[in-house]
This record gives structure tokens, C-alpha cells and sequence, in this order.
């Protein structure tokens, strides 16, 4: 499950636009810091069994990654300051002295803004009826509830009735001697 909201910011690379969710922000910062803690641990590992040079190159990765990644934390960063109700702008409150981190950090833990806003709907909010996306998706043909015959071999049920009687407890089925 984490893979997926990792996935999901890295598909939106440099997308500064819309909403993300607390969930998105936490387990994309999470799965970088299980990263993070992975390469360092065989980095100190090559450091332990007296092979600096390749501790050194680990380090290295470790920067390279961190480079990579800069910019989808930057978006998923100001995406999520979107979903509270605050501008991308608000990420340099991070610089403020003594009080800056911790009013960033209460930002990005807080809930999300109820409803639309400026950047979009929100993402916690499902709006569209199931039975209507269901209806756009497959062509949903209603079966009558009258025999129709049935060629050698094929399975399908005669009847709604039929199919659902497979499914009854013995002593509910009518007409059914099983």
C-alpha cells in the first residue's frame, strides 16, 4: 500500500497543482524514509567490514536519490498545503526561526479542508455515484426472469432465480430437491 502512494507522487513529478491527501504526503514520506534508512544501513555496513570506497559510492547514491526526489516532495509538499487551505508559499514558513518547522509540521498533519476550495475538490470526498460509474463503464443488460434456452455445454442460468438458488441454504430452496 505504500508502493502506491509513492508511485502516485513520483506519476505527478512536478505537479504543484491540485490536492493531496494527508495520507499521500505521510506514506510518500515514509517509504522515503524507509529508503533513506535502507542505503545508510549498507553504507554503514561497507563501513564496518573495512570497505570505505564503497560506503563512499552508498553515500553517493544517497545523494543522487535525494536530488532526484527533491522536486515530487517539493509538489506533494505544496499539494498537501493546498488541501489545507494554504498556498505552496506557506513551505517557507519553514525558515522562520524556532517556531517555522512546527507551524509547517502542524500544517501538514492537520485535516483536510471540507468541500471544494481554491485548488480543487476534495480528494477524501468520493462524488460519484458508484452505480452511475458503473453504468458508464459496461453496458449493463437486465435479464428477464424467463427460461431461455440453453445450448450444449454453455453454464450460464436460465433464469436470476436459478442463479440464486445455488447460493440458498437446501432447507430455502423451492422446488429444489438438493
Amino acid at each position: 500500500m505504500i508502493m502506491y502512494w509513492y508511485l502516485k507522487v513520483l506519476k505527478q513529478y512536478a505537479d504543484f497543482s491540485g490536492r493531496a491527501r494527508r495520507k499521500e504526503y505521510w506514506m510518500f514520506e515514509l517509504f522515503n524514509f524507509l529508503i533513506y534508512l535502507l542505503i545508510l544501513a549498507l553504507a554503514g555496513i561497507f563501513y564496518a567490514v573495512d570497505a570505505p570506497r564503497l560506503g563512499m559510492f552508498i553515500i553517493f547514491i544517497v545523494y543522487l536519490y535525494a536530488l532526484g526526489i527533491l522536486i515530487p516532495n517539493l509538489a506533494v509538499a505544496v499539494r498537501r498545503l493546498h488541501d489545507v487551505g494554504k498556498s505552496g508559499w506557506m513551505l517557507f514558513i519553514y525558515f522562520v526561526p524556532l517556531i517555522g518547522v512546527f507551524w509547517l509540521l502542524i500544517l501538514l498533519l492537520s485535516d483536510s479542508e471540507p468541500g471544494d476550495n481554491e485548488w480543487g475538490s476534495n480528494p477524501k470526498e468520493v462524488k460519484a455515484d458508484a452505480s452511475t460509474h458503473w453504468e458508464k463503464t459496461i453496458k449493463i443488460e437486465k435479464v428477464e426472469d424467463t427460461e431461455t434456452t440453453m445450448e450444449e455445454g454453455d453454464r450460464t442460468p436460465k433464469t436470476d432465480k436459478e442463479d440464486f438458488r445455488r447460493f440458498m441454504p437446501p432447507s430455502e430452496r423451492e422446488g429444489d430437491l438438493g
